[in-house]
């Protein structure tokens, strides 16, 4: 499934928004890195460690196309307010290890 997720701590609201052309691996991977406290996101992986595995809920906010997942995850990030976001960028184009999503030619399919 791809689409745009979200990771939300049940304890203080605050919510990561990330977006994935395999959104069950990338849970997984989030899962592994909070885990091993290894996770990119400092301000999520003190949360983690501070509140638990069992205060946070991974949900799909939305499955969509490859071709505008990162449109769509920047829809979502501007949803919230800033403040309440474990995100660190809110131009979600200019965080690290950033993919550029592979525009499809017209008829692709995906």
């Amino acid at each position: 499934m791809r689409g745009v997720y979200r990771i939300y701590n049940t304890i203080n609201g605050k919510t990561y928004i990330g977006s994935s052309t395999n959104i069950e691996k990338r849970w997984q991977q989030h899962k592994t890195d909070l885990s091993t406290h290894s996770h990119h996101n400092k301000k999520l992986q003190n949360d983690w460690l501070l509140h638990g595995e069992d205060n946070f809920l991974f949900e799909v906010i939305e499955e969509t196309p490859h071709n505008n997942l990162i449109e769509r995850e920047q829809f979502h990030v501007n949803q919230y307010n800033f403040k309440r976001l474990y995100n660190v960028f809110r131009d979600v184009t200019k965080a690290p290890n950033r993919k550029s999503p592979r525009r499809l030619s017209p008829g692709e399919v995906t």
